[in-house]
């Protein structure tokens, strides 16, 4: 998945002239006629540096909720069987 995401990132920053356009004529004048892959390497590494907190970020916040989740699944279970216990002595 965070592969799919870079590469959604890099091209839109191609798209939206964030990094430049390795066919274009201005761009092989300011960075010298570097290959497609030199280009592409270079995209990937900018990308990953501007995003690379976010994802950070982001995995934290999945990692915390799962954890939130987790332990309210376990609260929720220890009251329910305690009410059940109550209920129970009540009507007997």
């Amino acid at each position: 998945m965070a592969n799919v995401s870079l590469a959604l990132n890099v091209c839109f920053a191609v798209t939206f002239g964030r990094i430049g356009n390795p066919r274009s004529e201005d761009y092989h004048l300011r960075f010298g006629g570097e290959s497609m892959a030199d280009w592409m390497d270079e995209a990937v590494k900018r990308t990953r540096e501007k995003f690379g907190a976010q994802r950070v970020a982001d995995e934290k916040f999945v990692l915390e909720d799962k954890r939130n989740r987790e332990l309210g699944d376990q609260f929720y279970s220890s009251l329910r069987a305690w009410l059940y216990r109550e209920i129970g002595r009540a009507h007997v």
